[in-house]
């Protein structure tokens, strides 16, 4: 009878420590799926951007669209509720005179861009207006391509072929537009691309005047088709509702 009843003891305890050892699983997966959430929700989110008084950056849209230069020029002229309007569009580099060939993702700003966003070089400096064949590196790039080589400041690359020489280079944690920007260049816009109508060709970004609100900017130039933005919204896309509703979820985990 002992037996039995030692038998019938460790089957329970065999059991039990199962069970036990499930809800411990459970537990700590959620917990795990809770803290990584909550870490995506922080970094797109909650944490500041690290860009000046980035509270009154916005992102602005012609009816939804990229923009045309003649509707850019209309709104540098023309608005009240805006600081100031810069504009960008992407661009594809083959980078050579730097080891092997690569190719690179890149954005063309204009002048008045990296000064709006209030974003300070790592090393040396932004382009300026009137500047054409210079070059800002991202932080990877420069590690990647240079070797974090300081001595890069005016050194000429070959970008398309074209010399450009490298004038800055930017800290590790700017990414604007995202995170896939290697390098960036000047861009002008000519007087035939200023007076187009028809090519939604340029991203725009928009700093709010001082005294200026979000809502107030949205009824000045929706009535010359702009549709208004912040820029955290931009950068957080359709992952904040998600974020936000997969939370508590995790919490109750």
């Amino acid at each position: 009878m002992w037996r039995r009843d030692l038998q019938y003891a460790l089957r329970q305890f065999r059991r039990s420590l199962a069970f036990h050892l499930a809800i411990v699983l459970m537990l700590a997966l959620g917990i795990g799926a809770n803290t990584s959430i909550f870490s995506v929700l922080r970094a797109v989110l909650l944490r500041a951007l690290p860009y000046r008084d980035a509270a009154r950056l916005v992102a602005v849209t012609q009816s939804g669209d990229k923009v045309t230069g003649a509707a850019l020029t209309e709104w540098q002229a023309r608005s009240r509720s805006m600081e100031g309007l810069a504009y960008y569009w992407d661009a594809q580099y083959t980078l050579t005179g730097a080891g092997t060939p690569r190719s690179l993702n890149a954005f063309q700003f204009s002048a008045n861009l990296f000064p709006m966003l209030g974003a300070q070089p790592l090393l040396g400096r932004t382009f300026v207006e009137g500047e054409e064949r210079v070059a800002v590196l991202s932080y990877t790039l420069w590690q990647s391509a240079f070797g974090g080589d300081h001595s890069v400041l005016g050194r000429s690359i070959q970008l398309d072929g074209q010399a450009y020489t490298v004038v800055g280079v930017m800290p590790e944690d700017f990414a604007h537009p995202n995170a896939t920007a290697a390098i960036w260049t000047p861009l002008k816009m000519d007087a035939g691309l200023a007076a187009n109508r028809e090519l939604h060709a340029f991203m725009v970004l928009g700093r709010l005047a001082r005294g200026s609100t979000i809502q107030r900017a949205r009824a000045e130039m929706g009535a010359w088709g702009a549709r208004i933005q912040p820029l955290r919204d931009v950068y957080a896309g359709n992952l904040g509702p998600a974020l936000w509703a997969l939370q508590p979820c995790c919490s109750c985990c």
